[in-house]
Order: C-alpha cells, then structure tokens, then sequence
C-alpha cells in the first residue's frame, strides 16, 4: 500500500517527493527506498519511463554517498514521509542536466524490504508505483 503526493515542490537543484507507505519484514538487512523523478520531452509511464527518455533525473541515490541510503520502516505502520531527490549521481548526464522546471514529471517509488522474494509486485517485498506528478519550480 502506498500513494504518492500529486505535487513535487522543486527548488535549488533539489525536489521533495512526499508519499504514505506501508510494508513488513523489518528495518534492516536491506529493507530501503528509491526514489527518482524525471521530465523530459517523452517521458511517461508506459513506454518512456527509462533515463535514456530523461533530459532531466533526479533520485535518491546521492544518500549513498553521504550516508547510508534510505531505510524503509517496514515494520507494518502506516507511515507518510517527505524524500529529497536531486540530480542522480550514476546517470550519464549527472551535473549537466537543466533543474527540473514546472511542469510534468515521472515518479518511481520503489520499495524493497529485508523480505523481498525479487517477484515484481510481491507486497512482502518488492513493491513500486511509476506515476506522472506535477512538478512546482521555485
């Protein structure tokens, strides 16, 4: 279970992602997020939605440069919480891609727990959304 906001406040190369989630198998041994955030001419859910179709890719992965990562609390409570994403270190175009502007964008939630089986949409263990959200640019 989870929902992601419809509104991505972005500002000074950075965005909040703010979403309720929910899952189980708990906090460690590999229980984290990812988060990524793209715009682009064709980007969109269905068939545009890989960073090749991205002029511009922020995500969560700089928290592994800086600490380590993002956890998940999955111990079964509901929880709402805000993510900054910024510019992708592991993209292609990283620290030369355009500030994400006001408009649409696409939003990967991606959830994996200490339980993930690898099979895609397992609810004890993997889990995603790909959705399109409004970007608001300050």
């Amino acid at each position: 279970m989870f929902n992601v906001a419809p509104i991505v406040p972005a500002s000074n190369g950075t965005a909040t992602v703010t979403a309720t989630y929910q899952c189980f198998g708990g906090d460690g041994g590999g229980s984290h997020l990812y988060i990524g955030v793209k715009q682009g001419p064709g980007v969109n859910t269905t068939n545009h939605s890989t960073s090749a179709s991205s002029t511009t890719f922020y995500g969560t992965n700089w928290n592994f440069f800086e600490g380590p990562g993002l956890t998940a609390t999955c111990d079964g409570t509901v929880c709402t919480d805000s993510f900054v994403v910024m510019d992708d270190p592991f993209w292609a175009h990283a620290g030369d891609a355009p500030a994400l502007h006001t408009g649409a964008a696409l939003v990967q939630f991606c959830l994996f727990d200490s339980t993930n089986s690898g099979a895609e949409g397992d609810e004890t263990g993997f889990a995603w959304k790909y959705s399109m959200r409004g970007v608001l640019a300050r």
